[in-house]
């Protein structure tokens, strides 16, 4: 299974109303559809908010709003931390405001090093709060659940590439409870504003990291953390970036591989297939993730993302079908999981473009692997949940 986040998209009038992926010279995809059968999968179930989590637990096979233990949750799990029954987890991330609105979900790109400086200012030993880097400017935040109640935590849901142009301080949890939360949150503004490293990127011209944001937060913080049993039918690995799906992957009883995210294209590609052809000769099923096309999404760039769609087609799937096309039988399956749009800086919840070829498909009418295309196709579209069926299946 191929996991290519927010590639798919929305038509773009200054592109003659065509989408990122209509555009994009894909010949390996195409043929990979002209061969197989396309469709749409709905990853974001009714009544679920919009969320990278959600998606992927959709794609593991199970309902996002029977069991979500949250992104942060997740992600300590994928980062190798200890959890622990008594604390919350949640991603948090460093933003840019300008006048009290968010303007920079990513805090300019901040550096590891620059990031983890900041991360540190942001904990608060007196409630308990501590941040774990991630790289870059994400991180996992441990908080105290004496000190931070679940109905505080639940208010924590909505990730900051949601809420460009917002006022941050209006999506403060509320209520009394809150209180604590609300004082930690306006106490790191004001230590953030100081440290030396938000003022060199000011007289750099950079973006400073002027706001932390908490987001992730359980979908229900009464249920159970651990996940409902997943199928031991196959044995699977996952070669990803992203701690979050490391940690869904490792829940599930699958072997995760967590890679670096190389900034240059050829690296990012090269090292994920390497370690997928790793695990061919010892599992049944690999699925190996890849975001750039989410990544230039979130910061508004048309042509970044289409050359990173293109960067997909040469640099993965083609090397990827070379490689699998010398292990017998095979089947590959390749999505979205979410949308991205590029014009409005954000994920979206429409469907998912979905192609399924291999051993036992045969080819529907359908020839390319886009948007519009993948609706009229064999696979129609269908609940996100059965993915993993659709590949897996007779």
């Amino acid at each position: 299974m191929v996991i290519l986040d927010g590639a798919s998209d929305r038509p773009l009038a200054e592109f003659a109303d065509r989408t990122p992926l209509e555009i994009a010279r894909l010949p390996n995809l195409r043929a990979l559809a002209a061969c197989g059968v396309v469709g749409q999968a709905q990853t974001i179930p009714p009544g679920c908010p919009m969320g990278a989590d959600v998606a992927r637990i959709c794609l593991l096979g199970r309902d996002p709003r029977q069991w979500n233990p949250g992104s942060g949750y997740l992600e300590a799990v994928g980062a190798g931390l200890s959890v622990e029954a008594g604390s919350w987890y949640l991603s948090a991330g460093l933003v840019t405001t300008a006048e009290g609105r968010l303007v920079d979900p990513a805090a300019g790109g901040a550096g590891a090093e620059e990031a983890a400086a900041l991360f540190r200012l942001c904990d608060r030993p007196e409630c308990g709060l501590a941040h774990h880097p991630l790289g870059g400017s994400r991180a996992v935040a441990r908080v105290s659940r004496e000190a931070w109640t679940a109905d505080v935590v639940a208010q924590l849901q909505l990730p900051p590439w949601q809420v460009v142009d917002t006022v941050l301080v209006d999506l403060l949890p509320r209520g009394r409870a809150a209180s604590t939360l609300r004082e930690a949150w306006l106490a790191i503004r004001e230590r953030l504003a100081e440290h030396e490293v938000n003022q060199v990127r000011v007289d750099l011209g950079e973006n400073p990291a002027t706001d932390i944001w908490w987001w992730g937060a359980p979908s229900d913080p009464a249920a159970t953390l651990n996940p409902p049993p997943f199928s031991s039918a196959v044995r699977g690995g996952v070669v990803t970036d992203s701690p979050m799906l490391a940690g869904l992957a490792r829940l599930a009883g699958m072997e995760p591989r967590l890679v670096v995210a190389d900034e240059g294209q050829r690296g990012y590609y090269d090292e994920r297939l390497a370690q997928v052809a790793e695990m061919l000769s010892t599992h049944d099923l690999v699925i190996v993730h890849a975001a750039r096309a989410d990544r230039w999404s979130r910061r508004g760039a048309v042509d970044a993302k289409i050359r990173a769609l293109e960067g997909i087609d040469q640099m993965l799937i083609g090397p990827l079908l070379e490689m699998i096309r010398g292990v017998g039988d095979w089947r590959v399956l390749v999505t979205s999981c979410f949308g991205a749009s590029v014009a409005e800086r954000r994920h979206i919840g429409d469907p998912v473009p979905v192609l399924l070829a291999g051993a036992g498909i045969e080819a529907d009418e359908v020839t390319t692997w886009d948007e519009e295309q993948s609706a009229a196709g064999a696979l129609r579209t269908f609940d996100g949940q059965r993915i993993l069926a659709q590949l897996l299946g007779p």
